[in-house]
């Protein structure tokens, strides 16, 4: 039983620095932007966003 609690705990877990992950970089990306800079390529990446093809700026 603990193994498969053990294997819940790290999926959950995984989940929750994911979404971090997530919230971090979208703020990252936010304050860029209102500070009128180019967000951070490896931040528009984490979001899934090809900087490249980022060309607000």
């Amino acid at each position: 039983m603990s193994r498969s609690a053990s294997s819940f705990t790290r999926k959950v877990a995984g989940h929750i620095r994911g979404f971090a992950t997530i919230v971090v970089h979208s703020n990252r990306c936010a304050a860029a932007v209102e500070a009128g800079r180019r967000p951070d390529p490896r931040s528009l990446k984490a979001l899934g966003i090809d900087p490249a093809s980022f060309d607000r700026f």
